[in-house]
C-alpha cells in the first residue's frame, strides 16, 4: 500500500487508456435523454481546469472517524492473487478478479468459490462483471466473450444462464428498472451501447451510442469507457467521453454532476486519430484518463491518469460536495492514516454511502507493523497500535489480503 511499481502503473495507464467529453468546453445546457434541459449552474460542477496543488491528505480531513480490519481467511482453495473489486450484500460479500469469484461471510470467513471456469453450459471462461440482485441476494455474472449471464443463489449454487444482448467486454448494475448493461466499444462498431434488460435477458430498452469513433489501429483498447457507481439509492454513470455524471432514473439518464477538465478532455475524434502505440502514448501525456470514481459521505473521489508538473502518473482528485475542501493526491501512496497509526490507505471502493473499502497484502501489512515508522508513530494510538500488533501476529506472509473499512461521519 505504501508503494507500487511505477512501471506497472504506467503500463496500465497505456494499456487501459481511457478517453473522456466531446468539445473543449463544458456545455452551458445539459440535456437529459428525455429532452429536458438543465443549466450547468443547476447542478454541482467541480472545476478541474485549474487543479489543486499536489498534497498529502489525512483520513480525518475527508471525514473519517473509525477504521477496522477484516483478514480474509486463507485456505488452499481460495488463495487470492488479485482483487478487481469487492461487492457487498447483506449476508456476505464477494471478492473477484477476471477469472475467480470468492464468497466470504462479513467477518472474513470463507464460504465458497462461485462458479466453475470452463466452456461448458454452466461454466465461464472469464468474468466481465458481477453484481448482486438486492431482492434475493442472488449473484449475476457476465461472461462477455461467451455472451451469457450466469446466475447463482446466495450460497453460491448454480441456478441458470441466459443470453446477454451483445458479445464482448461489458459492465452492468442492477437498478429499480432492471439490469443496465454497458458494452465497451473496442472495435468502433457498436451503435447501441446501453441495454436495459430483465433477469431473463429480455431487452426492455436500448440506447444509441452517442460517442461513435472510427478504429484506425489494432491493439489499442480502453478499459473503462463507462464507470457505474451507486450513491443515495441511485445508480450513476460516467462515460469516458463526457464530463457529466448521469443518474439513471425511470429508464432515463438525467444530469447529476459535472467534473470539468477543460482542454484536457479527450474526444471520439481524438480516439479516431490513433494509428500507432506512439499516438496512444502522446495522448496519454496530454489528456485526462479516468480510472476510478465514487462518492462517499461528503466527498467525491475521482482517480485518473494525467500529467502534472511534467510527470505522467496516476492521480486522484478529492472534493467536498458541501465545503471548500479540494485536494490532488497520488493515490497509491495512500492517505495518511491518522486514525490508528496503521498503514496509509489507497481508497479503492465503497461498502455503503459512508464506508470506504481498501485492502492490503498480508506481507505488506506485517512489514509495516514491524517497521520503525509504525513503532515511532504517534503515541496517541497506543491502544490501537497494540491491536494492530496482535493482528499482524495472527496472519502469515502468504495469507490472503486484509480488507480495510474506513467509516465516515
Amino acid at each position: 500500500m505504501k508503494s507500487l511499481d511505477q512501471r506497472y502503473i504506467r503500463l496500465l495507464l497505456i494499456n487501459m487508456l481511457l478517453i473522456s467529453c466531446t468539445g473543449n468546453k463544458p456545455p452551458l445546457d445539459i440535456a437529459s435523454e428525455d429532452g429536458s434541459q438543465l443549466k450547468a449552474d443547476q447542478i454541482q460542477v467541480f472545476d478541474l481546469k485549474k487543479l489543486p496543488e499536489l498534497s498529502t491528505v489525512r483520513l480525518s480531513e475527508i471525514g473519517a472517524v473509525d477504521i477496522s480490519y477484516i483478514p480474509l481467511k486463507t485456505y488452499s482453495q481460495n488463495m487470492i492473487a488479485k482483487i478487481n473489486s469487492v461487492i457487498f450484500s447483506k449476508s456476505y460479500f464477494l471478492i473477484w478478479d477476471n477469472s475467480n469469484i470468492s464468497m466470504f461471510q462479513n467477518d472474513g470467513s470463507f464460504i465458497t468459490e462461485v462458479g466453475i471456469k470452463g466452456r461448458g453450459p454452466e461454466e465461464f471462461i472469464g468474468v466481465s462483471d458481477i453484481d448482486i440482485n438486492p431482492k434475493d441476494e442472488s449473484i449475476y455474472v457476465c461472461s462477455g466473450g461467451q455472451q451469457k449471464f450466469l446466475v447463482y443463489d446466495k450460497k453460491g449454487g448454480f441456478i441458470r444462464t441466459f443470453k446477454s444482448p451483445l458479445a464482448g467486454r461489458m459492465n452492468f448494475k442492477f437498478n429499480k428498472d432492471g439490469i443496465l448493461c454497458f458494452y465497451i466499444n473496442d472495435m468502433g462498431d457498436i451503435t447501441k451501447n446501453y441495454f436495459l434488460i430483465d433477469t431473463t435477458g429480455k431487452v426492455i430498452k436500448e440506447y444509441p451510442n452517442k460517442y461513435r469513433w472510427k478504429r484506425m489501429a489494432a491493439g489499442v483498447f480502453y478499459n473503462g469507457e463507462n464507470i457505474f457507481y451507486r450513491f443515495k439509492d441511485q445508480l450513476l454513470k460516467k462515460e469516458i467521453f463526457c464530463d457529466t455524471i448521469f443518474a439513471y432514473r425511470n429508464k432515463v439518464f438525467k444530469p447529476y454532476m459535472v467534473i470539468d477538465v477543460g482542454n484536457q478532455r479527450l474526444t471520439p475524434e481524438i480516439r479516431s486519430k490513433i494509428k500507432t502505440r506512439s499516438d496512444a502514448h502522446d495522448i496519454l501525456n496530454q489528456y485526462v484518463n479516468p480510472w476510478n470514481l465514487f462518492e462517499v459521505g461528503d466527498i467525491i473521489y475521482y482517480e485518473m491518469g494525467m500529467t502534472i508538473n511534467g510527470t505522467n502518473d496516476l492521480f486522484a482528485f478529492i472534493g467536498s460536495k458541501k465545503g471548500n475542501f479540494r485536494a490532488m493526491v497520488v493515490p497509491y501512496k495512500g492517505l495518511i492514516n491518522d486514525l490508528d497509526g496503521g498503514p496509509d490507505i489507497w481508497l479503492k471502493t465503497v461498502k455503503d454511502d459512508s464506508t470506504i473499502v481498501s485492502w492490503i497484502e498480508a506481507m505488506k501489512f506485517r512489514e509495516y507493523i514491524a517497521s520503525d515508522e509504525f513503532k515511532t508513530s504517534d503515541t496517541r494510538y497506543l491502544d490501537k497500535k497494540e491491536e494492530l500488533d496482535k493482528l499482524a501476529d495472527s496472519i502469515q506472509e502468504n495469507d490472503n489480503p486484509v480488507l480495510i473499512y474506513i467509516s465516515l461521519k
